[in-house]
């Protein structure tokens, strides 16, 4: 509600001004977002069958991480996830290559994306990834990365990279504007954190004969990044593409994108089928 919807319109303006001043075409425009992801995490809501008066409860798991997800605006370049983590060697990890990880991994004292944490990313493997999927697609290196303004985020300026076709840069949103433009906002985070919840409930469920806080307690950081990654995979293109509608109307993949297509409900769909197999 404290949306300044002016600002929104002006925004979308000059980003409007700025994509065609570079040239830039869907697969050259990036958005990057975070959220938490508490990895132990079950549903909150019980299931009980028609012979059962009730269900015993259980402690809410809150270990948690920071995901970012980056993606562009054709769907067809989804980033490696930034995983943040609260240390740097986890026992989990002690003889895994970090390199080997389908995630790039960090970490910080709280799991948090800091000024720090971004500027390594941003430098060491946004910066790689675009290069490398722009020449694979032979289109020039030039990209552009939105952003809102979290306090982790650098100043663009301190971001702007200089290649041989131009130059990738970044573009912050306008405050309190997130919720409603944001691409990532827009069904994306969450689709990921369902399919993520989805596999680790089919994880509890292979085990009928185990307790669920052991099941749970068993459960390490290895697994969730795991987890996080193939939840990531599994992320439908057409997804990413609707994200843009409201930030980027003019984006040519949404008039080809399926509108009757929707990813989160196929994946509500698939858990309670999951539910009722397992009563």
């Amino acid at each position: 509600m404290s949306a300044n919807e002016s600002e929104i319109q002006e925004f979308i303006g000059k980003l409007d001004a700025k994509i065609n001043e570079l040239g830039l075409v869907p697969e050259q425009i990036y958005f990057a977002d975070e959220t938490g992801l508490n990895w132990r995490q079950l549903p909150t809501k019980s299931f009980v069958t028609g012979d059962e008066k009730k269900v015993s409860g259980r402690k809410l798991q809150k270990e948690r991480i920071t995901l970012m997800v980056c993606a562009n605006a054709s769907g067809s370049h989804k980033l490696k996830l930034l995983v943040v983590g609260k240390s740097k060697n986890p026992r989990a990890l002690k003889n895994v290559k970090v390199e080997s990880l389908p995630v790039t991994y960090m970490c910080q004292s709280r799991a948090w994306v800091t000024k720090e944490v971004f500027h390594d990313w941003y430098f060491k493997s946004f910066v790689p990834q675009v290069k490398q999927e722009l020449k694979k697609e032979k289109l020039p290196v030039k990209a552009l990365l939105l952003l809102d303004n979290a306090p982790g985020h650098p100043d663009k300026d301190e971001l702007k990279v200089k290649t041989a076709d131009g130059y990738i840069e970044v573009m912050h949103l306008p405050k309190n504007t997130t919720a409603l433009i944001q691409p990532m906002d827009q069904n994306v985070i969450k689709t990921l954190k369902a399919h993520y919840k989805k596999r680790l409930l089919m994880d509890v469920v292979s085990r009928p004969n185990d307790d669920i806080a052991a099941i749970l307690k068993s459960f390490n950081i290895k697994d969730a990044i795991l987890n996080a990654a193939f939840a990531w995979q599994q992320l439908k293109s057409t997804t990413l593409i609707k994200s843009w509608k409201n930030i980027w109307s003019n984006n040519p993949h949404l008039t080809t994108c399926n509108s009757s297509s929707n990813d989160f409900e196929s994946i509500l769909e698939g858990r309670l089928h999951l539910q009722f197999v397992t009563m």
